[in-house]
């Protein structure tokens, strides 16, 4: 089974409470972004896993179509961090700039483990998604994917599964989306003279 191991790597657009359609009429999946640098042993690991599931499927013709699939982004689930950009500023995406971006995804709900190891129940709704919710863009995860060959009426690619995911540590929320501490807006309340008390009925 040619499942890769990313410890210790930033998550970003993370979808795993519920799927979500990347396009309109799309299929619904779980899906997010690994950011990992280039040095990374799982980076390594990750592709010697492409380079063994392309040789196994295309033999001898594996090198050339994987150069057609490395020549263009869509065919492929990873990508230098640096060509990723927001395409509403046209910065680089925050934390993709020198590092290796991996996108998995995943129609069925991916395998979510608490910070003591333990698989959380998913069929235990309330349970999973209170998991899977302390899992934002920008924190540092553990993760396991899967990397598999596209050979279909769609084209040819190297596409990835998404299969469990673990929080490891806080970091800097992506895109300064991180909840505001409004400490100091409200005081405390009182009810306006002149008014009757509340009252139950």
């Amino acid at each position: 089974m040619s499942i890769v191991v990313l410890s210790n790597v930033r998550i970003s657009f993370p979808h795993l409470k519920e799927p979500q359609s990347s396009t309109q009429g799309g299929t619904p999946t779980y899906n997010a972004v690994f950011i990992v640098p280039p040095t990374h042993t799982g980076y390594a690991d990750f592709m010697k896993q492409v380079g063994v599931i392309a040789q196994d499927k295309w033999k001898e013709k594996a090198a050339d179509v994987m150069n057609i699939i490395n020549a263009d982004a869509k065919k492929r689930c990873y990508a230098d961090g640096s060509t990723k950009v927001n395409q509403k500023t046209f910065k680089v995406y925050d934390g993709y700039e020198g590092n290796i971006v991996i996108s998995a995804n995943n129609k069925n709900a991916p395998q979510i483990f608490d910070e003591k190891g333990v698989k959380v129940d998913p069929n235990n709704s309330m349970t999973y998604k209170s998991e899977a919710g302390k899992i934002y863009g920008g924190c540092y995860v553990n993760a396991v994917v899967k990397p598999w060959v596209q050979a279909n009426t769609h084209g040819v690619g190297i596409r990835c599964e998404l299969v469990a995911v673990q929080f490891l540590a806080d970091g800097e929320s992506f895109g300064g989306d991180a909840t505001p501490d409004v400490s100091g807006v409200f005081g405390a309340t009182a009810a306006p003279a002149g008014l009757p008390p509340f009252m139950m009925t």
